[in-house]
């Protein structure tokens, strides 16, 4: 009998998968029964084993097979099983075959390979950034991947006996422990966050995710597996995030001046009480419209827009974070000065923009008045000391040498005087008494006996009053000199009066002295008589006449014009 015969005969008595097939064409093959259950079909020549084969595996068949010696293959059919060739050469009987067995090792190789799949999963879990662990059916740690043993600084040899209810914050005990038992008592999935202790001391907020583990074959709970995300920066963060919105929401509604947001488009999404204030437009009518249609002024939107539109295709700007000054638009449609800032908010995109805007119009004002008011100041500055230029000049022209620092140093405290009551009235005039009472501080005591005042309440403009306070000043001190105030039975009568009759002179004043004898003019005029006369002439539009009178000096102004009085 053939040696194939008998391995066949002996292949079927005894259940064993075997086979053989001539490696010449001479010759039958064969295939046991038990072969043909785990082929799933009758293989008598290797042809038919390869069109049962994977693709993958025929051409590691062909190669074996091209060998003609000894081989051993694990194969996959294409059916999904798996099976185990052993094949070695016959030469008996003169013929050459293959003679060989085969075996279904589907359940090794699937058993293999979930093996190494949680060889796999229990690697990945043991070195994962993530915290991840599996508690039994008392909620006891079976397990804790590394990541979260670094945390709590737990050793692997010490799982057994480690708390980790220990670290839990005193004030989360109750918060943490509702949950937990809850959702092993119901054995459900649970979600908690809860400040725990770590290893070096310091808590942290972790957020807890876990689902009930059971038994495969009988349901039995086995406990909770789970990851713990330490939360804590991400909630330091938001807490920052809330505190600046709410700080931002502040500003927003305190500041005076108008804070506006628009999109990349150019539409408002934000606009404060301040902008309703500055702009006269109300948050919800503005909300969604074009800025540059409502608060740019039209001669000033093309630039606008093409700014915008430069900035969004190539990202360069010039204005962003500047401080600038240009006109913007009231919903009255007055343009009005404004400072801008635009700062683009950090992180936007599509971009989006913070436009800071204050009126400036009262500065604006202010430093046109300023600018006034210095050029003003310095007009009159040049005046004063043109005035004490020739005060110096004629006073010395015309007084003596031993007494000039004397009389000039009088005239300089009666324009000093007058500047005084300028001053105070910021330039705006004086009342004449008030002029004539800081000229006539010398001689008060005899202001109301010897020196008698009487007019109406009037109001000098500036330019007036500082010539009228010094010839007041030349007249006083004339007087005490040469004149009624020198004398005890001297007297003086000043008057003045005002009248709004066109055919009247609107200002009139007279200085009359009397009780003298024998007064006679001066031989030559000097400065004081330029004073009282020329000056005050020039600064009143005024007819201005003096007389020697035996009985006393007479001095009278008669305007012609209401210009040196105020309104």
């Amino acid at each position: 009998m053939e040696t194939a015969q008998i391995f066949e005969k002996v292949g079927n008595a005894v259940g064993l998968g075997c086979f053989a097939w001539p490696i010449s064409k001479k010759g039958r093959g064969f295939c046991s029964d038990q072969a043909s259950r785990i082929f799933a079909s009758d293989v008598n020549d290797p042809a038919a084993l390869e069109a049962l084969l994977d693709p993958a595996d025929v051409e590691r068949v062909s190669a074996a097979l091209a060998l003609e010696s000894g081989f051993s293959l694990e194969l996959r059919l294409r059916n999904g099983r798996w099976i185990e060739l052993n094949v070695t050469v016959d030469t008996a009987d003169g013929d050459r075959r293959w003679l060989g067995t085969v075996a279904d090792t589907t359940h090794r190789v699937m058993q293999a390979e979930r093996s190494a799949g949680e060889n796999i999963y229990q690697a990945m879990a043991e070195n994962s950034p993530a915290m991840l662990w599996m508690g039994d059916e008392n909620g006891k740690c079976i397990f804790l991947n590394s990541a979260l043993r670094e945390f709590w600084g737990v050793d692997p040899e010490d799982l057994s006996t480690f708390d980790w209810t220990s670290t839990t914050h005193p004030d989360d005990v109750e918060k943490l422990s509702t949950p937990f038992l809850k959702a092993m008592a119901d054995q459900e999935p649970f979600k908690v966050e809860a400040r725990y202790r770590r290893a070096d001391g310091c808590y942290r907020t972790m957020r807890t995710e876990a689902r009930p583990r059971f038994d495969r074959t009988d349901g039995t709970f086995l406990g909770m597996s789970g990851v713990n995300v330490d939360i804590t920066d991400r909630l330091e963060a938001e807490q920052q995030v809330a505190e600046s919105t709410r700080l931002r929401d502040a500003i927003m509604q305190v500041s005076p001046d108008a804070i506006v947001t628009v999109d990349a488009e150019g539409h408002f999404i934000d606009f404060n009480p301040g902008a309703e204030a500055v702009f006269g437009r109300a948050r919800a009518q503005v909300l969604g419209q074009e800025m540059d249609r409502l608060i740019v002024p039209a001669h000033l939107r093309a630039r606008h827009r093409a700014g915008m539109k430069r900035y969004l295709a190539t990202g360069e700007v010039k204005i962003l974070g500047q401080r600038l000054e240009m006109s913007a638009l009231k919903a009255d449609g007055t343009e009005f000065p404004a400072e801008i800032a635009i700062v683009r908010i950090p992180g936007s995109e599509p971009a989006v923009f913070t436009a800071f805007i204050r009126d400036i119009s009262a500065r604006k004002a202010a430093e046109e008045h300023n600018r006034l008011l210095m050029g003003e100041l310095n007009h009159r500055t040049k005046n004063i000391l043109s005035v004490v230029q020739a005060v110096a000049r004629q006073t010395a022209r015309h007084t003596k040498a031993e007494s000039f620092h004397r009389v000039f140093d009088a005239r300089l405290l009666g324009l000093a005087a007058s500047n005084d009551l300028l001053v105070k009235g910021d330039w705006s005039g004086v009342e004449i008494m008030d002029l004539l009472e800081a000229q006539l501080t010398h001689v008060l005591d005899d202001v109301g006996t010897r020196l008698l005042l009487s007019g109406p309440q009037v109001k000098i403009a500036a330019k007036a009053a500082q010539t009228l306070g010094m010839a007041i000043h030349e007249l006083v001190t004339n007087s005490l000199k040469h004149g009624a105030l020198g004398h005890p039975e001297g007297r003086v009568d000043l008057t003045w009066r005002t009248s709004a009759r066109a055919e009247e002179s609107p200002f009139e004043m007279k200085w009359i002295e009397s009780g003298l004898r024998d007064v006679t003019a001066p031989t030559s005029k000097g400065f004081g008589h330029a004073v009282i006369v020329d000056m005050v002439a020039a600064a009143f539009d005024a007819d201005v006449d003096v007389e020697f009178r035996a009985c006393g000096f007479r001095w009278s102004l008669r305007a012609r014009s209401a210009e040196a009085l105020n309104k």
